[in-house]
């Protein structure tokens, strides 16, 4: 897959991606529009290039780490754009946030063409193509309205601001080109309308691009932010029954790998080609590429784990600050060019886990049966008994680092520090180059 994600940027290097850096501001040093979207081979070369977008999935994971963490870890970084948010002191002229915002749009902006002009691709590959859009539009959606807006709550869902949804690609920059934002219902209702015809138009296997179980498992991701455990519970079931994927035996050889693996439903492949792996940048040591361990996990971190033996409290590389009495960096990164992983199998264990337990089911596997499953894989002692407490626990362990720490937090209704989950500090500010050039745009409460 690393010599076809070469191939790929050398025919974008002709082919540039038409994009927004902001909603309303047209790319400069770029082929038009209409140039972009005037043949087969253009379209689908957008469709790879809009693969190398979710180089922001690096950009998120750090965000939610730094914004959830109550000591776990230290950002000890020169940038300022990370500690603003690990402080919960943040700015709308934040850069990693315009960054975040950015990205997502480019992202969104580029298969909205792809769907706007699939009719000139071939009808055999026609729907496998608009599958793959639908599902990066709507993985696209869900990080900004999960950062950008209130966590998703029943009773207000309706009325709270959410992002804004462009479903059209824009091919006219000489209008203006303001939006407001949708509510975040409507949001969460384009997402899930997006997933689920992902899932009617991907194929079963698509090599390492998204296939239909790559958008079972997104959907069961945006259920249980959703608070939908029924929902969740049938998506997650059915990526572990029918997907062919598996859990790795081993938990160390789930990280840092150059193809993917058996437990991979999908993973963002990083080249030499493909642009900077942001989590090497902040979570590794020089040797391993990165800016020296930006983020140090703290001694705190390890006072959850119930047993020595949980391969998951020692996975941390060989760098220690001791004076510090910081426990050592991550290991999950230490490889510049591996692969970074958006979505795995233990995930889908997880919510299948939490799901019945909170439904008092045990649809495909009783929860403790799948919290086991998690569990001994790491070397931990098989629990015979559970509790919420103890599911929420185990993803904190599991999926540490991937991305989940706020979003899981504020779904749960836990605090964060002194901050209650639906502080206004916990929602990431609507970037400045984004107020001053859309009219229509609000901004979030407290900035």
């Amino acid at each position: 897959m690393k010599i076809v994600q070469k191939i790929i940027v050398l025919v974008l290097a002709a082919i540039v991606m038409s994009c927004v850096d902001r909603l309303n501001i047209a790319p400069q040093q770029s082929i038009s529009q209409e140039q972009a979207v005037s043949s087969e081979a253009n379209i689908r070369a957008l469709l790879l290039g809009s693969y190398t977008t979710l180089s922001v999935t690096g950009n998120s994971f750090v965000m939610a780490d730094l914004l959830g963490s109550t000591g776990q870890v230290s950002w000890t970084g020169t940038f300022v754009g990370p500690r603003q948010i690990f402080n919960k002191k943040i700015l709308s002229y934040n850069g990693m946030i315009a960054r975040n915002w950015r990205l997502n749009y480019k992202l969104i902006n580029a298969v909205n063409l792809v769907l706007d002009n699939a009719y000139q691709v071939s009808a055999k590959d026609r729907n496998s193509l608009k599958g793959q859009a639908y599902f990066l539009r709507a993985y696209a959606y869900f990080d900004l309205v999960r950062n950008f807006a209130p966590s998703y709550s029943a009773r207000t869902a309706h009325t709270d601001l959410g992002v804004p949804l462009r479903l059209k690609g824009i091919v006219d920059y000489t209008t203006d080109q303001s939006i407001a934002r949708s509510t975040v219902s409507e949001v969460y209702e384009q997402i899930i309308e997006d997933l689920k015809a992902a899932v009617l138009a991907l194929p079963e296997y698509n090599g390492v691009f998204a296939d239909k179980y790559a958008a079972k498992g997104l959907l069961a991701r945006v259920y249980l932010q959703k608070g939908d455990f029924e929902a969740a519970r049938e998506q997650a079931d059915a990526v572990i029954r029918y997907s062919g994927r598996q859990l790795l035996s081993d938990y160390s050889l789930v990280f840092n790998n150059d193809n993917n693996t058996n437990e991979d439903i999908l993973s963002y492949q990083v080249t030499d080609q493909t642009g900077v792996n942001l989590l090497i940048t902040y979570y590794a040591s020089q040797k391993h590429g990165g800016r020296g361990g930006d983020i140090w996990i703290n001694s705190s971190y390890y006072a959850g784990f119930d047993s020595n033996q949980d391969v998951r409290a020692s996975f941390v590389t060989d760098e220690y600050d001791l004076i510090k009495d910081r426990g050592g960096l991550t290991a999950k990164f230490m490889s510049k060019y591996a692969n970074i992983t958006l979505i795995r199998l233990a995930e889908m264990y997880l919510i299948r886990a939490e799901t019945n337990f909170r439904l008092g089911q045990s649809v495909g596997a009783s929860p403790v049966s799948d919290i086991n499953a998690i569990r001994n894989r790491a070397g931990a002692k098989t629990l015979k008994i559970l509790s919420l407490a103890t599911i929420l626990r185990e993803r904190q362990y599991e999926l540490a680092f991937e991305g989940f720490l706020i979003h899981d937090l504020k779904r749960t209704h836990q605090s964060v520090g002194h901050l209650p989950w639906d502080a206004d500090a916990l929602v990431m500010p609507i970037p400045q180059s984004e107020m001053d050039t859309n009219k229509l745009m609000e901004q979030n409460k407290g900035y």
